[in-house]
């Protein structure tokens, strides 16, 4: 889900950036559409970081139950 919500907002400054380039801001709104699009990146930096942080544990747990699995098909074996 985390990965998701990255997306979101690295799809959300996509278009604030797209926006600006088709009709550049004011001197007021440019600079809250530059705010904005900076929260949202970081944001969206934040989500990616977890997300690279639970891959390993991930990695480990379905390890872990591979390593179930496995063993209680052996146990099962005539």
């Amino acid at each position: 889900m985390r990965l998701n919500g990255a997306i979101g907002n690295a799809v959300h400054s996509v278009r604030i950036h797209r926006s600006c380039q088709i009709k550049p801001p004011r001197r007021g709104r440019g600079m809250r559409e530059a705010w904005e699009l900076m929260e949202i990146l970081c944001s969206a930096v934040e989500e990616v970081d977890a997300v690279l942080e639970a891959i390993p544990k991930m990695r480990d747990a379905v390890a872990a139950e591979e390593e179930i699995v496995s063993q209680a098909i052996d146990d099962a074996a005539p």
